[in-house]
């Protein structure tokens, strides 16, 4: 029986990044099954832009705990496909909208999610490649090769393996590069992960919660897998943090909403996958970095988050 496919990405206000995404999906060699579209309540007209013009066949359907459902069916290739659009009710965050799309494909009995943000551009082969190289390896989380949008002959992210680190040229001569993958950007998932090890961690706003998914997927022990053959073009990370440092530790130096998800994340991260070894490194680090710094509030400040994420306490 053919396995069916769930397409999810979620936006906010980027109406017109989100179109070029949503116009990459309906032009692929091997089209989902349908699209779940996540909006954490833009501002910019791209309720109106998606329902009355994209999809304007897309009707009010119900209220759930995550927002105002709309759906209908388009026809794409002489087939019908599901879209669904929720706008939510407050923005809370990628997590957010990532467990609600997530939540919502899984109870529309997909048995696999291809998961993206509305900025990505998903090549014409991505979801066939990834479909294919999944059932040939036996992969259960499997991740596009992610390459800077406007170079695409260098990566968005970098990709590494321990302490080897791959080149664009030689991540494409092999055919899977297993246990790495750069979440969620064009990330192909099994329902069958769902199923045990649940949804994203809401709760954790922004910056981590995709890579907190993927150790929770590889601690159960699910195969994962980078695909070269699948590409996804994404804007390249630019970091602009500013850094404060004691020795060869340093940590971003932010403040409001980033330093709380930064530390908070950082928390349960460490004390869930790296044991009281990786807590005690990351708690030892910053202590010295903020008290030689001379910055006890936001050291203060960095033991209450630190240890809210510890102690998995998110309000």
């Amino acid at each position: 029986m053919k396995q069916t496919i769930g397409a999810c990405v979620v936006t906010y206000n980027r109406k017109d990044l989100l179109i070029r995404c949503l116009n990459a999906i309906l032009r692929q060699e091997y089209l989902p099954d349908g699209i779940v579209i996540v909006d954490n309540v833009s501002t910019d007209s791209t309720f109106e832009e998606i329902t009355t013009r994209m999809f304007p066949g897309l009707i009010f359907r119900y209220e759930n705990e995550s927002g105002f459902v709309y759906e209908g069916d388009i026809i794409v290739a002489n087939r019908s496909m599901s879209v669904v659009y929720i706008q939510k009710k407050v923005n809370d965050g990628g997590s957010g909208g990532f467990y609600a799309a997530m939540k919502e494909a899984f109870n529309r009995g997909y048995d696999w999610l291809w998961l993206m943000d509305d900025d990505g551009l998903p090549d014409r082969k991505e979801l066939k490649e990834l479909y294919n190289k999944s059932v040939e390896y036996h992969l259960q989380y499997a991740n596009a090769l992610v390459l800077d949008i406007k170079d695409p002959t260098h990566f968005s992210f970098g990709l590494s393996k321990g302490r080897l680190v791959y080149t664009v040229e030689d991540a494409k001569k092999k055919p899977v590069i297993e246990d790495v993958a750069n979440p969620f950007n064009g990330t192909f998932v099994s329902r069958e992960v769902i199923e045990k090890i649940g949804f994203i961690k809401k709760e954790m706003f922004i910056w981590g919660d995709e890579i907190e998914y993927f150790l929770r997927t590889k601690k159960n022990r699910f195969k994962i897998a980078t695909v070269p053959s699948a590409v996804h073009l994404h804007p390249k990370s630019v970091n602009k943090n500013n850094y404060i440092s004691f020795y060869n530790w340093k940590v971003p130096d932010v403040f409001g909403t980033r330093f709380i998800c930064v530390h908070r994340k950082k928390g349960y991260i460490y004390s869930r996958y790296y044991g009281i070894c990786g807590i005690i490194k990351y708690l030892i680090a910053n202590t010295a970095i903020y008290v030689c710094n001379f910055q006890f509030k936001k050291w203060l400040l960095f033991i209450k988050y630190y240890f809210e994420g510890v102690f998995n306490y998110y309000k």
